[in-house]
């Protein structure tokens, strides 16, 4: 018997946030991303705000850091 709390997923850590969304259709939605200045929340905004016509936000700390975010944001 499966462990209910147990998270089953197809996905594994080769997965990119791109095929993750892959076929998501977010219309009329907004995503909130933390931390997207870098790292995975940098990749997770990028992949949100292309092509998928939702309503895409960041937040960082410091405008330092978000001006950094922008400039990866649209590589």
């Amino acid at each position: 018997m499966p462990d209910p709390t147990r998270l089953t997923t197809p996905f594994d850590r080769e997965t990119t946030a791109a095929e993750v969304l892959s076929g998501v259709d977010l219309t009329g939605e907004r995503a909130v991303v933390t931390g997207g200045a870098s790292g995975i929340g940098i990749e997770t905004a990028r992949s949100l705000a292309r092509g998928r016509r939702g309503d895409t936000r960041r937040t960082q700390h410091g405008r330092p850091q978000g001006r950094r975010g922008d400039h990866r944001l649209h590589r």
